[in-house]
């Protein structure tokens, strides 16, 4: 297996772990017990008779817009493994995988606040913490950050292709 080859399984195995993190968060007591502002809203939804899967559903929303992400730079590691390093297709799928994690760091806030108000709505008690307290400011920042460089980096690319394309007409 070549380099790409294995770049290309290790992004697979990457989306899969995006997609099962919090469904094991959410429905794995373990898992309950680590994270202290999911516990605590866990418990209070308990309380209150909310659904585990109503809050996972409220969750979802940005680990399948990155899971997505990682599915487009599967389709970019292809590319690579067949040799068509310049190729717009290869350009568009990283831009893809750059928007799709932006995406997904913009869904993360407003996903976790909807999340917090059905579990406070539901259990008629007040919020032991902020709702910005429990917002993962790194992440959003890390995804916002990493995408646009995804994008750059296909814009690069993509002019590096014409570039190819223009130089093999000449010869």
């Amino acid at each position: 297996m070549n380099l790409a080859g294995l770049l290309r399984v290790l992004v697979w195995v990457a989306a899969v772990l995006v997609i099962l993190i919090p469904m094991l968060g959410w429905l794995s007591p373990a898992w309950q017990d680590i994270t202290q502002h999911q516990q605590g809203m866990v418990t209070r939804a308990n309380r209150a008779g909310t659904s585990h899967l109503l809050m996972l559903a409220a969750l979802m929303p940005p680990y399948l817009s990155a899971a997505w992400g990682l599915f487009q730079l599967s389709g970019f590691c292809s590319r690579l493994s067949r040799g068509e390093h310049f190729s717009r297709a290869a350009a568009v799928s990283l831009r893809r995988f750059g928007i799709f994690l932006m995406l997904a760091a913009a869904l993360l806030p407003p996903s976790r606040i909807l999340a917090r108000t059905l579990v406070q709505a539901a259990s008629n008690l007040e919020p032991t913490q902020p709702l910005l307290g429990v917002m993962p400011i790194l992440a959003v920042v890390f995804g916002v950050v990493l995408g646009l460089i995804a994008v750059v980096f296909a814009a690069l690319l993509e002019q590096a292709t014409m570039l190819a394309e223009e130089n093999a007409r000449f010869v």
